[in-house]
């Protein structure tokens, strides 16, 4: 008995330690032992794509890891990087806000918002920027170099040059890069005191200092004005060039100059819509809108700035955004052509052909050249319309859909009629097999109403019930047979 005691004992043991081993072996101790972190999968992903120079891959590794986890601020700056790299500063942009709202405390997020501003010319939030990078993790070059690029762009060229000489002490392998801009910035400071528009002491810039060492030519980090003529005329030329170069289809250059308008000038609402066009013409709608929400704040009453808003959210697919601003557009001026014509394409992006049809029949009114353009897209969006209302059984409405067709486009509303009056006509069946014949009726004046042969059979359908009961079990796979073939066209 003892001897069976023992053996029964040292089997029970060798379980536990069986099992201890597999608890411990295979991360049964936890949940958390063996888990595999899938944001952490992307992420390293995504690192080597950005490393292989596949920048579309990184961008979809970083987008699913996102999508997983979204509330890392790395995540969104990684991503932000692969868009910098395509040449999308924009959409980078986006991103780096975001990783700034997770992580304010993290000074690579503001560095990287700034390196999207001084490609997008917001030199000044750019200086900002580096400045709060600065404030949480000195000594850093690229920041120093970052921040000299954007205060070349100010014009602030003493402080430009001061910065980029830091970022060269900090790291003297940057100085083969940084020494031809600091030359730049000195010629051109130069050149500006003798023109009149800066003094030697306002351009910061000491010519005996200029061929000294860097450590000797330091000079102190202050932001200094530039001189402008009383009537501000050097922002209104910077202004034109801006328009000029617009017109030459050179809009990164024509930013460029805008933004040193509105460096000189920060409240120039021409300036700022100016420069949302420049962006809009880049393909770059977010950038635009922020543009001309400062135009807007500073002269609520610029038509055009409506109207370039109104056109970036229709980029944006914001259909209901860029119709507020055309009607604002409109109830500054009634007859702004432009406005009656974004609010169509806004309502037309809505698919609500009624409002749309108002603003055709007015430019048709007015006989703009674009008008007829419209046409089709009005004959598509009508189309869509009848569909829908055919499938969720509205018959009049569909009636009154194709009625308004067969006025635009007699062609395509005559090649669909047979097809309708057939789907119509197979819900008018369906609803009397089901013994629903008040509602057969409704189908059968909507047939009336389109002066259709289906008109004739679903009343003769509609008696045949009512006297002898429905030919065949209730089936509605006739109309939706129709449906789908007519979606299909």
């Amino acid at each position: 008995m003892a001897r069976r005691l023992i053996g029964t004992g040292f089997w029970l043991l060798a379980v536990a330690v069986l099992v201890a081993y597999y608890a411990v072996g295979c991360g049964l101790r936890s949940p958390e032992f063996n888990r595999v972190d899938p944001c952490s999968e992307f992420n390293r992903t995504a690192a080597a794509n950005m490393k292989d120079g596949n920048f579309d891959a990184a961008i979809e590794a970083f987008t699913h890891s996102i999508e997983l986890n979204s509330q890392s601020a790395a995540t969104f700056m990684g991503r932000g990087r692969a868009y910098m790299q395509k040449g999308f500063p924009d959409t980078a942009m986006a991103d780096f806000n975001r990783a700034v709202r997770l992580a304010p405390d993290d000074p690579e997020a503001y560095f990287e918002r700034a390196r999207a501003d001084v490609m997008l010319g917001n030199s000044l939030r750019a200086v900002s920027d580096c400045t709060t990078s600065m404030r949480l993790r000195p000594a850093v070059p690229a920041v120093y170099e970052q921040r000299g690029l954007a205060y070349m762009r100010l014009r602030s060229y003493a402080n430009a040059v001061a910065d980029l000489r830091e970022a060269i002490r900090l790291d003297a392998s940057l100085a083969s890069r940084l020494e031809p801009k600091i030359a730049e910035a000195q010629k051109i400071a130069q050149n500006a005191a003798k023109s009149g528009l800066l003094t030697a002491a306002e351009s910061g810039i000491d010519s005996k200092a200029a061929n000294q060492p860097p450590a000797l030519a330091a000079m102190p980090r202050v932001v200094r004005k530039p001189v402008v003529p009383p009537d501000d005329s050097l922002a209104d030329q910077l202004q034109d060039d801006g328009i000029a170069l617009l017109t030459q289809g050179d809009y990164s250059a024509a930013v460029g100059k805008l933004s040193e308008a509105i460096a000189i000038r920060p409240r120039f609402a021409a300036a700022f819509r100016v420069r949302a066009k420049a962006h809009l013409m880049r393909g770059f709608p977010e950038t635009a809108v922020a543009d001309l929400n400062d135009a807007l704040v500073l002269d609520p009453s610029d038509v055009e700035a409506y109207c370039l808003r109104a056109r970036a959210r229709l980029m944006q697919k914001d259909y209901a955004s860029a119709a507020s601003d055309a009607t604002e557009a409109l109830r500054r001026k009634v007859d702004a052509n432009d406005a009656y014509e974004l609010r169509l394409q806004a309502y037309l992006g809505q698919s609500d052909c009624a409002r749309a049809r108002v603003d055709y029949e007015e430019l048709q009114r007015r006989d703009h050249a674009r008008a007829d353009e419209y046409r089709d897209r009005f004959a598509q969006a009508y189309y869509q319309q009848i569909m829908s209302q055919i499938e969720t059984a509205r018959p009049e409405d569909a009636v009154e859909s194709w009625l308004e067709l067969k006025k635009l486009n007699s062609k395509q509303a005559g090649d669909l009629q047979e097809e309708v009056a057939q789907a119509i006509l197979h819900r008018g069946r369906h609803q009397a097999d089901g013994g629903f014949l008040l509602q057969a009726r409704t189908e059968l004046a909507a047939l009336r109403k389109m002066q259709v042969r289906q008109a004739g059979e679903l009343e003769s359908y509609l008696k045949q019930v009512a006297d002898s009961g429905p030919a065949q079990q209730p089936s509605d796979t006739g109309a939706s047979r129709l449906i789908d073939r007519i979606r299909t066209r």
